[in-house]
């Protein structure tokens, strides 16, 4: 078993929160670095992911976990949050959380 596994509600095994918060995050960073920031610029202001920026980030989380996350909605979701948290920050766009 991996170290992001975790149990969801119902009994099955799945990526913990935070792992998939931080990867979504190391991608975005990884995707910033390499497409540059004039690139990023054209998925502002989110929070939706072009298919095949989507792809490619859970290809990236799978690669990262060692499994597929397609049974794991979820998990997924929380993969994109961390993604766009990462953009947000690098542009300094408040995403309307109250602190």
């Amino acid at each position: 078993m991996n170290n992001n596994a975790g149990t969801q509600s119902d009994g099955r095994l799945g990526p913990e929160r935070d792992s998939m918060l931080e990867i979504g995050e190391h991608v975005a960073q990884k995707w910033i670095f390499e497409r540059g920031r004039d690139n990023i610029r054209d998925l502002l202001p989110g929070p939706i992911l072009p298919p095949v920026i989507d792809k490619e980030l859970l290809i990236e989380a799978e690669k990262e976990l060692g499994g597929s996350l397609r049974p794991y909605q979820e998990a997924r979701t929380w993969l994109r949050d961390g993604f766009w948290e990462r953009v947000y920050r690098e542009f300094g766009i408040g995403i309307g959380k109250s602190d």
